[in-house]
């Protein structure tokens, strides 16, 4: 019998194709057959609430998740913020200012825009978390520009959406990535780490594994997850979540 409790997953490239609003049949089964065994889920994405809630409704996940890239713990059904940790304002416009410079669009607050249309005059609120998709051509550079900043954490993940010539770059507190959020998520619902498992895809799914005990990693993972990962499944396109749930998890 499985001593798992609580899967934390990764959402786009994991349960999903990256941006989708809805999973294969064959995962949801798997997690309504997990569910019915006494299992909870919750997801731990990049996603804003306005992006995921259609999504996460889909799912059945209806317990607390990390969105924002680990910016933010909220209830699902409601949008109740129950944790959150923010960038603070000036850092915020120095990020989208530095972000302006490569990006071709950029996600801040309740939308995504192309980036030449985000003024960084009218950033007049600290952010949950600040993510563009930039050139792939310049994102280490620029990756290294913005870890120069303080107190922020800076992921990076290749093919946004499936795009070779893109980055996708997110930006959080330094106290808010993956794996800061989860330990706090865990003392909320009082589980133990040693009762979880994580699912990812990207790197910044590395510190979502720092946070769990058993890990996995899907066929379509980074090199550097899968070498992180106790466990390697077939990819989002072959349903390889519905794999880790059935093999790990119940």
């Amino acid at each position: 019998m499985s001593d798992i409790k609580l899967v934390l997953t990764d959402l786009d490239g994991t349960v999903v194709l990256p941006e989708a609003q809805s999973a294969s049949d064959v995962v949801v089964s798997s997690i309504r057959e997990a569910r019915s065994r006494g299992i909870e889920f919750a997801a731990i994405t990049g996603r804003p609430y306005w992006m995921a809630k259609d999504l996460l409704k889909h799912l059945g996940f209806d317990g607390l998740c990390v969105l924002e890239g680990g910016g933010v713990i909220l209830n699902p059904q409601t949008g109740e913020i129950v944790w959150s940790k923010t960038v603070p304002i000036d850092i915020t416009q120095t990020v989208v200012t530095e972000l302006k410079k490569h990006a071709f669009i950029m996600e801040y607050g309740d939308g995504v825009k192309a980036a030449d249309e985000v003024q960084v005059a009218d950033i007049k609120q600290p952010a949950f978390s600040i993510w563009a998709s930039v050139s792939v051509d310049a994102s280490d550079e620029l990756v290294k520009t913005l870890q120069k900043l303080p107190n922020i954490a800076v992921h990076a993940n290749h093919a946004p959406a499936g795009d070779t010539t893109r980055t996708g770059i997110q930006i959080t507190h330094i106290e808010a990535d993956k794996e800061h959020a989860v330990k706090k998520l865990l003392k909320i619902v009082r589980i133990d780490k040693a009762h979880t498992l994580a699912i990812g895809d990207g790197n910044n799914d590395l510190p979502l594994f720092n946070a769990a005990e058993v890990k996995v990693a899907m066929g379509n993972a980074s090199e550097l997850l899968k070498t992180a990962a106790d466990y390697i499944v077939p990819s989002v396109q072959d349903d390889g979540f519905a794999e880790a749930i059935q093999s790990y998890a119940v």
